[in-house]
């Protein structure tokens, strides 16, 4: 059995610290599906059937 440790220094001054592990990154990338769902609909109910064009050039 092993145990690990991190240290974690505290940011200077004035700068971010920028540490994101792979957990985090599965929690952003997560919100990626219901973000791009949110958009077509809300586009969709202003512009009609033409919201996946509108949806593709916009990305």
């Amino acid at each position: 059995m092993s145990t690990m440790s991190t240290v974690l220094e505290q940011p200077a001054e004035g700068k971010l610290l920028r540490h994101i592990d792979w957990r985090g990154a599965f929690w952003v990338a997560s919100g990626v599906p219901a973000l791009v769902l949110f958009s077509i609909g809300g586009i969709a109910g202003t512009t009609g059937t033409l919201a996946f064009v509108i949806w593709t050039v916009s990305m």
